[in-house]
This record gives structure tokens, C-alpha cells and sequence, in this order.
């Protein structure tokens, strides 16, 4: 194939294979770009009606638009050859990056918050990846996750419902069985739950180096997953905290029922983990193989967790205490259709001043598109402050926002930060309620450059619009990209942002300035 083109993408190396085809870089001749090519086996697609199926099914992918997942660009055939057109990604994959050995916990948790929202935007579309695993992460160039395959291996590998896909034992040393959740090993019906036990499994890897089920035939493979408990993530790597564990093995439940019921509950908890917050329960003994240290922490959680209990009373509220003893990891629905939010100004951890202002603007001019929710204005934020007789108060973060909130009986607290390391940035948005402190929702974005500042806030805000329970229909149909929307915005980021210059003098939407 090298040197060939098909459609016009010039084939110019061998990159991958696998079963479900071969991946080649190819440059896309049209448009200058390197892509990735991935061409199927011979007489995949025997017939036109399946490959009808099959490029109705790759144009459903092509609508996945994600920070996190790989881009599918098109789907063709030339000369009896079925090709699928994507992103290209220039890195490694996080089999390549792990290589037997653990991950610090920041980067398990950083890596698996956008694993598991791109997750969530699949799941939200009724789309289940069912392939999960370490080859099909992309770690790219820039440190960031990518999933990839996004739901192929439905469409490439069918398995009848009430049947086993039995593979061979190479397989299972190397493949997707090591993946698999119980009940797809049992031929029972899958769900978005499966891409969670699958998570689970990468995060095991992930934090210990080593797979959750390590035995080479397929026969003692299929019997661990299904019987044998796994082996602690701390009694292999107790450098990791006991909230990451908790995660891992609620995913990791051979039980569906008992497993996070969806991704948005998984991110919830990675975002406790990460803020330092408490509310996750302790992982099931039942969970753990009698390792001698798994055995030793079997009887020392009780005591941890009343030493726990401890700490929470002091720094938590009654209302929070009886949250975290019934083992709530998510808040109770609170709000509702036109409901007010609050959005605090943002911790600002770059040293950069730049980002003082025009994240929390960008965020409130990005969610006032809504019909569905209502952002207090920031002249009633004055108000407010007036009447708590607190005029001087220049910045208002979290404890003073959830004050606020509470005067003005607003439902839901915005939260947010950015920080800056390497050369890279995140911004990550929690929403909170007020009365309790609950923790509802985490979502998180990365970039380099500070002109991809007001792409990562537009999806950070229609993610949280998601979260709050607006439609997906009206999220669409009251979006318009942050850099056409405000002029005032745009002009005062032009000098920065030479990119959005072009938008400052025609602008297709404009909305009132919270800043006045």
C-alpha cells in the first residue's frame, strides 16, 4: 500500500495492525494534513448492505466531537478496498507509556478524568466503545488522552447478544479479553457499564504497572474475571491514596448493579480525589484477593474510616457527614429549569494575570446562550456584597460564592481553577450546592496555547449546560462559538489572541457584558 492512494490520501507508512485492520499515515493531498488510514480486512464488509451499516454506523462516530476522542473524518472504497479515514496522532499509545510501570496519581487522575468524559459524550449518544484498553489510548505529543477505535469493534467484531466471543490463549495474553466485563464473558447484554469495568482495568494498570488478571490461558482468564477477586491496587503501589483504589475496584465490581451506573458518577468521584474531598466510600473486602497486605487493610479500614469520620466532622457540615456516611458519592438532583447559578472567580494558579478575568467571563457569556439556566449577573453579585456589608471585597471564591448563594437562594455554585505546568494548562469546573457543599459535577479541559482559551471554555460550558440538564437539542440550537458572540470580549483579547481579531468587527451575536 505504500505509495498508493486511495481516495486522495497518499499512503506514506506502515503504522499499526490489528484485527480489526491495518492503520497507515497517509497526507490528505485536498486539504495538506497528515491522516491516519485505517484499512479494513479483506471481505469485512462482504456485502453493500453491510458496508450501507458500516458507513452509517462511521458517520455516527464522525459526530463524536471530543477533546479526547479521535477524530473520524470519512469513510470510502476504492477498488474493492473498505478504508476509514481519521486523525492522525504522532505519539504513543498508554501500553507504550506504561510498560510495567505505575503512573504518579496526579496523572491517573488527569488521564482518567478525560478518558472518562470522552466516555460520557459517547455514552450520552447511545455509542459504547466495548474495546477499551491500553493500545486504543493515545497518549499524544502534548501528554494528552485520546481514545480510539471509538465503538468499531461492534461494528468490525458483531457478537450476537446471548453468546461468548471466545478468543484464543494469545489473545488473552495480549488482547481484549484481560478487558472483558463478567457479563459479557457470560453472553449477557452489554451496556455503557461494560466501557466502565473496562475503565476500571485501565486504571489498574494505570496505578499498579501490572494488569487487574494476569494469567496467560484463556481458560484461567475467563475464570478470574468471573470468580477471583483482584489483588489490592495499594498492597502492589501504596504510593497511591486509598480514594484512587476505591475507584478502581468500584469499577472493577464483577457485579453491574454495583458498579458506578454511569460515567458522569465515575468523574464525580475522580474529582473528590483530586480536590481532596471527602464522600467516597471504603472499597468491599470482598473485593480484594488475600494478599498479605490486602489482608492487613481488610481489618485496618474500619479504623481508618472512623479516623475519617473524625476529620469530616470538623471540616464539614452535619448535612455533609450524613452525605458521607450513607456513602452518597453523588449529589441528589437539585436543579431545574431556569434555575440560577452562581459562577465565583476563578483560582488563578498559572501566575498569569491574564487569566484573572477572562475565564469567568468567557464561562458566563459562554453559559448566558442558555434558554434553559440563568447566571446571576455580576451587578447583583454588588448587590449582594452590599448588603452583606462586604463592598470591598474585589474577589469572590468559593466559601464567599457559596454565601452568596445561599442569601440569594441560588441552586448551584460555580467553581473553577486553572493551573499551568510544563508549558500546558487546565481548567477545571466544579459544580457545587450551596446548602450542603455537594459536589454535582467535575469537568475538565486542557491546552497549550492561550488562543485555544475560548475553544476549551465553549466546551467546558456546554458540557456543564449537559450536567445542569439542559437538552442536547437546545445545547445545540443556543450555541455559537465564544469568540463570535461578545465584541467587547474579543477586542480585549485581540492583543493576545491574534486569532479572534477577525471576529471583533462582525460579530453575529451579542450578549449584554457581565462586567458592567
Amino acid at each position: 500500500m505504500i505509495g498508493q492512494t486511495l481516495g486522495h490520501y497518499r499512503i506514506l507508512e506502515k503504522v499499526a495492525a490489528g484485527g480489526m485492520g491495518v492503520v497507515y499515515r497517509a497526507h490528505d493531498e485536498l486539504l495538506d494534513r497528515d491522516v491516519a488510514v485505517k484499512v479494513l480486512p479483506s471481505g469485512t464488509l462482504s456485502d453493500q448492505a453491510t458496508r450501507r451499516h458500516f458507513r452509517q454506523e462511521a458517520m455516527a462516530l464522525a459526530k463524536l466531537n471530543h477533546a479526547h476522542i479521535e477524530t473520524v473524518y470519512e469513510f470510502g472504497t476504492q477498488d474493492d478496498v473498505d478504508f476509514l479515514v481519521m486523525e492522525y496522532l504522532p505519539g504513543k499509545t498508554l501500553a507504550d507509556r506504561l510498560s510495567g510501570t505505575a503512573l504518579n496519581e496526579r496523572e491517573i487522575i488527569e488521564l482518567g478524568i478525560q478518558i472518562a468524559s470522552a466516555l460520557q459524550e459517547a455514552h450520552d449518544r447511545g455509542i459504547v466503545h466495548r474495546d477499551l484498553k491500553r493500545p486504543n489510548i493515545a497518549i499524544t505529543a502534548k501528554g494528552f488522552a485520546k481514545i480510539l477505535d471509538f465503538g468499531l469493534a461492534k461494528v468490525l467484531r458483531p457478537v450476537e447478544e446471548g453468546t461468548t466471543e471466545f478468543l484464543s490463549d494469545s489473545q488473552a495474553a495480549a488482547g481484549t479479553l484481560p478487558y472483558m466485563p463478567p457479563e459479557q464473558l457470560k453472553g449477557e447484554r452489554v451496556d455503557a457499564r461494560a466501557d466502565i469495568y473496562t475503565m476500571g482495568a485501565v486504571l489498574y494498570e494505570m496505578a499498579t504497572g501490572l494488569r487487574a488478571f494476569r494469567e496467560q490461558l484463556s481458560s484461567r482468564l475467563i475464570d478470574a474475571i468471573l470468580h477471583q477477586p483482584v489483588v489490592s491496587p495499594r498492597a502492589l503501589n501504596p504510593r497511591i491514596s486509598s480514594g484512587v483504589e476505591t475507584i478502581i475496584l468500584k469499577c472493577l465490581d464483577k457485579d453491574a448493579d454495583r458498579r458506578y451506573q454511569s460515567t458522569k458518577e465515575l468523574l464525580v468521584d475522580l474529582g473528590r480525589v483530586q480536590f481532596g474531598l471527602s464522600g467516597l466510600p471504603t472499597p468491599s473486602s470482598a473485593l480484594l484477593q488475600s494478599h498479605p497486605a490486602a489482608r492487613w487493610r481488610r481489618f485496618a479500614y474500619p479504623a481508618l474510616a472512623v479516623l475519617a469520620l473524625a476529620s469530616v466532622l470538623v471540616v464539614s457540615n452535619a448535612a455533609g457527614c450524613r452525605d458521607w456516611l450513607l456513602g452518597h458519592t453523588v449529589a441528589r438532583k437539585v436543579f431545574a429549569s431556569q434555575g440560577w447559578i452562581l459562577i465565583a472567580d476563578p483560582e488563578n494558579l498559572t501566575g498569569q494575570e491574564f487569566f484573572d478575568t477572562t475565564l469567568r467571563e468567557g464561562l458566563a457569556i459562554a453559559l448566558q446562550q442558555s434558554r434553559y439556566l440563568n447566571v446571576f449577573p455580576q451587578s447583583r453579585v454588588f448587590d449582594a456584597l452590599s448588603r452583606m456589608q462586604r463592598k470591598e471585597v474585589a474577589h469572590v471564591d468559593e466559601a464567599l460564592g457559596r454565601e452568596i448563594c445561599q442569601r440569594e437562594n441560588l441552586r448551584v455554585l460555580l467553581a473553577s481553577s486553572i493551573r499551568g505546568s510544563g508549558g500546558r494548562f487546565q481548567i477545571t469546573v466544579r459544580g457545587l450546592e450551596p446548602a450542603t457543599d455537594d459536589l454535582l459535577f467535575v469537568e475538565s479541559e486542557q491546552f497549550t496555547r492561550k488562543e485555544e482559551l475560548f475553544d476549551r471554555v465553549d466546551a467546558l460550558a456546554k458540557r456543564v449546560r449537559r450536567d445542569l440538564g439542559e437538552s442536547l437539542t437546545g445545547i445545540k440550537n443556543n450555541s455559537l462559538p465564544l469568540a463570535q458572540v461578545d465584541d467587547a470580549l474579543a477586542r480585549r483579547f485581540a492583543a493576545i489572541l491574534p486569532r479572534y481579531r477577525r471576529h471583533s468587527a462582525a460579530s453575529v451575536w451579542r450578549v449584554k457584558s457581565l462586567a458592567s
